[in-house]
Formats: structure tokens, sequence, C-alpha cells
């Protein structure tokens, strides 16, 4: 099967922006790195840039650009940088302060004070606050949601209410990473993408192309000194 003539996302956009918070943020996390306990390369690349390449790769860029925003919208949803992505990497709850200046007179009665939550022991006060916390949450920035957020690696994808718009939109049906890896590549190059790195160092190249569904040949050279 011959390889898809059409142009890949990769080819006419990126979010730059997002990956380089998103990459900052996993140099930063030192052993906190998923490979970092096996030894340290001073050419390691991040893996979420890894996997926005691989992604970016197989996602068909729409022949009118007018719809190359919808694109974006829908690759923001595979690298879990859209609100709801988000809100599954949360780990950390909002501040009192932040989640009382968007609600309502009705839930105010969450809060001791503009600074403080109020003990909610009922399950319809965990529910009221999860909501109002989500909401407050959907409002804020990229680079604010990301305080809060674990790596992307850390998670095992995209939640199931983003797999159905990814889905509808990309002509898949998959409900992992993986499995859309291997129905798009298919799609475009008659089998699953294979990935060869020559020069692997560390190794988190080929590993984050091997966690998201390709086949990966890699090799290195090690110097003992």
């Amino acid at each position: 099967m011959p390889a898809s003539s059409k142009k890949s996302l990769l080819e006419v956009q990126f979010p730059i922006g997002q990956l380089s918070l998103e990459s900052y943020k996993e140099r930063k996390a030192n052993h906190g790195q998923i490979l970092k306990p096996l030894g340290k390369w001073w050419g390691e690349k991040p893996m979420v840039l890894t996997r926005a390449m691989i992604l970016g790769a197989l996602f068909d860029a729409a022949e009118d650009p007018d719809r190359w925003p919808d694109d974006m919208e829908i690759f923001l949803k595979l690298m879990c940088f859209d609100p709801a992505g988000m809100w599954k990497r949360k780990k950390e709850p909002l501040p009192a302060d932040i989640c009382f200046s968007v609600a309502s007179d009705d839930e105010k009665i969450l809060f001791v004070s503009p600074e403080r939550w109020a003990a909610s022991p009922s399950a319809e006060l965990r529910r009221r606050r999860l909501a109002l916390e989500k909401r407050a949450f959907y409002s804020m920035t990229f680079a604010e949601q990301r305080e809060y957020c674990c790596r992307v690696e850390e998670i095992d994808g995209p939640p199931n209410e983003s797999w159905e718009e990814i889905n509808s939109y990309c002509n898949t049906n998959a409900g992992t990473l993986s499995e859309w890896v291997e129905q798009t590549s298919i799609r475009k190059f008659g089998h699953i993408l294979k990935f060869g790195d020559a020069f692997c160092g560390s190794g988190s190249i080929p590993f984050e192309a091997a966690e998201i569904g390709c086949d990966v040949f890699a090799s290195d050279l090690i110097l003992l000194c």
C-alpha cells in the first residue's frame, strides 16, 4: 500500500507553547523521570516531544486550511493538552481562593472564608465542591492548569469523553494511544509505524515510541572510560 500523499499535522502546525512548557517540566522532574534510574545522558530528549512528533506525523492535516484549527483541537486532545485531558492529569486540588472567585452565591456554603474550604463530610457537598473545582479549572489557561497536573506519560492517555471526539474526527475506533497509532499508521503506510534510532543514548525516544505502539529498533555505542 503506498504511503498517503496528504500532509501531516506536523508539516503545517505544532503546539510549540504547550510542548515547551511540558518539556521544561519533564526535564526539571530530575529523579521523577521514568528512565532517570537507568542513567543520565546529556542529549536526552523529552518523551513528551517524541510523543507529539509521532502523533503529529500520523495525523492527516485537513486539505482546507480553514479546518486547521479543528485539527489542532483534536491533536491537543490526543496529547492531553486540552481541558478534559488536563483534568485527568490533575493531581493537586485547587486553592480555595481560585474556586471562590468563580463560585455562585449558592456555592459560597462550601467555604469558611474566600481563602479556606469548609469541611465537606457529606457526599453531596463533596460532589458540589468537585463540580466547582472543575469549572474553575476549565477557566484557567494551560500554563495555570499545568501547575496542578502530572506529566503526560504518567497517565494512560486521553479520557473516554475525548476518545469519542478523536475517533469521530480521525475516522478511527481507538480507546488507547497504541490503538490509534496502529489504525492510523496502517491506513497511512500499510503497516504499524516502524521507528528506528541508531544513536538512542539513554533510550527516551525509542521508549516513548514503543509506549504508544510503534515497532521500535534502537541501539547505541557505550564507551566505558
